[in-house]
């Protein structure tokens, strides 16, 4: 296997590890264990667990970012309502169901209180880079007129917020799965009737 296979099999393993032990409960011997190795072979690859949890996160990033429409110079453009529907389930059903960054969102959620770097990571998957990702979302339907002016940063969080807890009873419960991503549509369409502004008799969609 090559340098990169190698890697690739360590970061996979010790992600599986690390969601259910968490990180401290983890040890390079437990890593090396679950890979086929001795723990100093281990080391040809990686200086340790925190050089194992950088790389993980770099490689975990960039790929949930190209997913979910969150790279830095990327604009998500969204002219109506049925976008937004689509849009949104269409990021969902990848964080749902890509085993990743499942993984992943259940180590920082079991290490964001005792560990600096996951409290920070949680902080900004949850909050800062989905309030980043709908802001112009929600000020692009402003200036079009499909939606009433108000505070684009409130609006954008009484959109996500509900979700994001919603998500988390997936984290928790993934045989609910279906049902949650049930009820998260419901409520799309419950914040598109209450928000979005009617079409006028006989003008185009």
């Amino acid at each position: 296997m090559s340098v990169d296979g190698v890697r690739m099999k360590v970061l996979d393993a010790s992600l599986e590890l690390f969601s259910q032990r968490g990180f401290d409960g983890t040890s390079m011997d437990d890593i090396a264990k679950a890979c086929g190795m001795k723990a100093p072979n281990l080391y040809k690859y990686f200086k340790g667990k925190q050089e194992i949890l950088e790389s993980m996160h770099i490689l975990a990033d960039g790929t949930y970012r190209i997913h979910m429409s969150m790279q830095p110079d990327s604009i998500v453009w969204i002219n109506n309502a049925h976008q937004l529907k689509e849009f949104s389930l269409h990021q969902l059903r990848y964080t749902m169901r890509n085993t990743t960054v499942r993984r992943l969102r259940k180590v920082c959620t079991i290490e964001q209180f005792r560990n600096e770097h996951f409290k920070k990571e949680m902080t900004r998957h949850q909050f800062d880079n989905i309030l980043k990702l709908h802001q112009p979302i929600f000020q692009n339907l402003m200036d079009m007129g499909m939606i009433p002016k108000m505070d684009v940063t409130q609006l954008s969080i009484m959109y996500f917020s509900p979700i994001s807890l919603l998500l988390q009873i997936c984290d928790r419960e993934p045989e609910r799965d279906e049902e949650i991503l049930g009820r998260i549509e419901e409520y799309i369409d419950f914040f598109i009737s209450r928000i979005f502004i009617p079409k006028k008799e006989g003008e185009k969609p």
